[in-house]
């Protein structure tokens, strides 16, 4: 109250630094996509500075490196998002990924969030540009159309372009890359940059990321899954019953049925470790659970996944939860 104004430092960053901005929210798939629009953007030789809701950047940290062609390529939460609205300002090219139920520890409901997320277009203008992803496409349109002023392109995975090699796995993938084709055209990159760049992306750290293959066994970390959305995409890119999946931890106060559902057909062994939101998915299905071992640390967990899964088989860390 002493009048003095709290910025966020993305949207700072932004009005300080002034070069063009391509902002990426959604519930999932952001931060894929903010990396690989980055990667594309580096491989046609602009100098491309990431940032926003990205571990171990500070935004205004960037500032020293913007120059008179850089492009700023930023993941923007829907807290950031709220910056970008606070300083009357979105980015000159804004994607829209998805969205899903999350933070609703937060939020009092959904149409809170989407408002929140929103202003990431809803101070653009003519000359701007709103990707949105198929999934969204309609709710948003018929929300906010008549405040949208950007011009609007639909990212529907449908329209991967044929015949190009893509490296990150999974329906939702295919998706995001869409997602980050369209903004990168959007920029003005050739397809050939787009093409290349995508062919050598291999996807975020601990976003259905290989580590390795161990005796025919691949390990993938999925850290990053803190939804059940976000593990059903992962159990859906990965071959069925070939899973072996360590899951488990603290409650967000998220639906799991989906997720239970799907694990008998989906998983080989599930491995849970100790948690609220553990015990309340026990508690929910004892029956589904009942000789499901529960660990209090990932290296014992690690450790059974390993004596239990044989060549052809994959452990996928993806915790489902907090």
């Amino acid at each position: 109250g002493a009048g003095i104004s709290v910025k966020m430092s993305a949207s700072w960053f932004a009005e300080l630094s002034g070069v063009p901005m391509i902002g990426v929210t959604g519930t999932r798939g952001k931060s894929t996509v903010t990396h690989l629009v980055h990667a594309i953007l580096k491989e046609a030789g602009y100098t491309a500075l990431l940032g926003g809701n990205v571990r171990g950047v500070s935004n205004l940290a960037l500032l020293d490196e913007a120059k008179e062609d850089s492009v700023a390529v930023f993941e923007l939460d829907s807290w950031q998002c709220q910056g970008f609205g606070e300083a009357n300002i979105s980015p000159h090219i804004a994607v829209f990924t998805t969205l899903y139920p999350d933070h609703l520890n937060y939020y009092k409901n959904m149409d809170e969030y989407l408002e929140d997320k929103a202003l990431i277009f809803l101070n653009q203008t003519e000359d701007d540009f709103l990707i949105l992803g198929l999934p969204v496409a309609e709710q948003i349109k018929k929300r906010y159309g008549d405040r949208i002023r950007a011009k609007i392109l639909i990212a529907d995975p449908g329209n991967f372009p044929a015949g190009w090699d893509i490296r990150i796995v999974g329906a939702h993938n295919l998706l995001n890359a869409v997602c980050a084709i369209e903004a990168a055209r959007a920029f003005g990159v050739s397809d050939t940059f787009i093409k290349n760049a995508l062919a050598e992306f291999p996807g975020v750290p601990g976003r259905l990321e290989l580590l390795r293959e161990v005796r025919g066994v691949k390990i993938y970390n999925d850290t990053t899954s803190t939804t059940p959305v976000a593990t059903l995409a992962a159990l859906y890119a990965l071959p069925a019953l070939r899973v072996v999946l360590i899951a488990g931890g603290a409650d967000k106060g998220l639906d799991m049925s989906e997720l239970v559902e799907a694990l008998p057909a989906y998983v080989k062994k599930l491995i849970l470790l100790k948690g609220t939101g553990t015990e309340k998915l026990i508690s929910a299905n004892p029956q589904l659970f009942e000789n499901v071992p529960v660990y209090d640390s990932l290296a014992s967990a690690l450790q059974d996944a390993a004596h239990s899964a044989q060549a052809g088989d994959i452990i996928l860390f993806s915790p489902g939860i907090a």
